[in-house]
């Protein structure tokens, strides 16, 4: 049995807990009183400590936020400027979400470099060392945003769509416009099915969601052993991160610079950009569970769902493609490794190395470098571990190619078959 769910779902799922005592705090509903809530950590506004109360009389609006949440941070001046504007009937108070690094310093510091970048002044109170009301106002992602009517009742739960100031006025006007409800998902469950199906019945589940949903995060998980999955769920992201990370998880020879973008005028440039810059701005949430014992299929199961349902075809093929060759033009058996404990740090920003590793592992870092638009194959003919200590990070084309050349390996301009990822708009 196959189900296939689409965006009209919107169903509400059990929420974690982060209970401030052992027992269970349980969520409010749309329309409950609001209990009195205490907040002893506030930073960045007029107050150390406020509680729900001290803002009665006004419509108060919590903000849910974190300092890794993009369109959290890009809803700062929106946030702003409406509190500015209906300063006499609303308050906006952040409540950070963070569980570590979570502290005043750290706050002040992150909006102290929003304040230099968008050179602004950020003037909300936030919240932090929350250890109720992301509980109390059902919270797993945000950004979120509890209304609480100035009489202290629970109004709404949203994304950020709802917070603007035609939606203010008229709560502030006690208009009986419904405010859109956020129903935020497990990402670690079967998207918007544990709810509705007999899980131990369903052989197949697949959703696949066109635009953001407020309720997913921008998150991902896997289902089973992580080299052999047998459900993936991704949420919130542009068409072209989730064929990436699809094909990287496949197959970890695939990198970003193993995407193919086809076309029928090959020499057009102009529309390869077109559909480079919508596969990065379209917005998707796909879930895909297959049988336990049958992992090996999940992965197809995903590009087949994306080749049915979307504006594009993902196929994985073997060309013939221009890349980088990495050769070693040292003597037979140079840079074999005097053995010791197998270690990589070639990640790092501080005097990167290889230590009794495959030379592969140089190769798949290689491949992650932005500026290397071509693969990056390995041509070395050594298959034997070595040792690479390197001065400076593998992060700029030509320091990559000086620290190279100091054992004898260099980059030649080649053209190799290769699986490589093809992407054709239909």
């Amino acid at each position: 049995m196959k189900y296939l769910l689409f965006l009209q779902l919107c169903l509400s799922m059990a929420m974690q807990s982060r209970a401030q005592t052992e027992s269970k705090i349980n969520p409010l509903n749309l329309g409950d009183h609001v209990p009195n809530i205490h907040f002893e950590a506030v930073t960045n506004g007029p107050y150390k400590s406020t509680s729900i109360t001290d803002h009665r009389g006004k419509l108060l609006i919590l903000g849910f936020w974190s300092m890794y949440c993009p369109p959290c941070i890009k809803n700062f001046p929106n946030m702003d400027s409406l509190q500015q504007e209906f300063k006499d009937s609303v308050t906006i108070l952040l409540v950070n979400t963070d569980n570590s690094g979570n502290t005043e310093e750290n706050i002040l510091r992150f909006l102290g470099k929003w304040e230099q970048r968008n050179k602004q002044k950020f003037t909300l109170p936030t919240i932090y060392k929350d250890t109720i009301a992301r509980s109390v106002f059902n919270c797993v992602y945000a950004p979120h945003y509890a209304w609480i009517s100035p009489e202290g009742k629970l109004l709404a739960l949203t994304g950020t769509d709802e917070l603007n100031r035609i939606q203010i006025k008229k709560v502030l006007q006690n208009e009986n416009t419904p405010l859109t409800i956020k129903n935020d998902v497990d990402i670690r469950q079967p998207l918007f099915a544990k709810e509705i199906l007999p899980m131990e019945q369903v052989l197949q589940h697949t959703v696949f969601l066109k635009g953001y949903y407020h309720g997913l995060g921008g998150s991902r998980y896997a289902f089973g052993p992580g080299e052999k999955p047998y459900g993936f769920n991704i949420a919130n992201q542009p068409l072209l991160t989730i064929i990436k990370e699809v094909a990287h998880r496949m197959d970890n020879t695939l990198t970003e610079n193993r995407i193919i973008i086809d076309t029928d005028y090959e020499k057009d440039r102009f529309i390869r950009d077109s559909i480079l810059e919508e596969l990065s701005t379209s917005i998707y949430s796909l879930g895909v569970l297959v049988p336990p014992n049958q992992p090996a299929s999940l992965f197809h199961s995903i590009f087949e769902t994306i080749n049915q349902y979307s504006d594009y075809t993902v196929k994985l093929e073997t060309r013939k493609v221009p890349c980088y060759a990495l050769v070693y033009k040292g003597k037979k058996g140079g840079l074999k490794s005097d053995g010791g404990i197998s270690k990589s740090t070639l990640y790092s920003m501080n005097s990167p190395y290889l230590q009794n590793g495959s030379i592969e592992k140089l190769v798949n870092i290689l491949n992650q470098v932005p500026e290397f638009k071509l693969p990056v194959v390995n041509k070395t003919g050594i298959n034997y571990n070595v040792d690479l200590y390197f001065d400076n990070p593998l992060r700029d084309l030509n320091v990559i190619t000086a620290e190279l050349r100091k054992y004898e390996l260099e980059l030649m301009p080649s053209n190799t078959q290769l699986k490589v990822v093809v992407i054709r708009k239909k």
